[in-house]
């Protein structure tokens, strides 16, 4: 009961186990989101060109073209960079693990567009 308590009191303080638990997280996280995604998915309509609107609102092509572009390999790849060396840097305050989890969520997205550019 001791190893448990004291396990507890490494993660409730700031520091490296709490950083590595919340990148951990952030890589679980799109796991979950892609297995889910996996599940929950419904067949293509045949009619469905999948085009972005042309009409509307600004926000509705604009979105997703910036959110395809952050995920593009050289700005994710910053990204994730600029997140870890913030993880690193401010592991030992008590909000660093938030760096840490977004490290995690781009190193995901790092990774994918590593492997599939082999």
């Amino acid at each position: 009961m001791a190893e448990v308590f004291v396990m507890w009191q490494e993660i409730k303080t700031a520091g490296p186990v709490r950083s590595w638990l919340a990148f951990t997280a952030g890589v679980l996280v799109w796991l979950f989101r892609y297995l889910l995604y996996l599940k929950v998915r419904t067949g293509v309509s045949v009619m469905d060109k999948g085009q972005l609107p042309s009409e509307g609102p600004a926000y509705l092509w604009l979105i997703p073209r910036f959110w395809m572009k952050v995920n593009s390999l050289p700005w994710i790849l910053l990204l994730f960079l600029v997140f870890a060396g913030l993880a690193v840097g401010k592991r030992r305050d008590e909000k660093g693990w938030t760096f840490a989890f977004v490290a995690g969520l781009a190193f995901r997205g790092t990774l994918y567009q590593v492997i599939s550019r082999m």
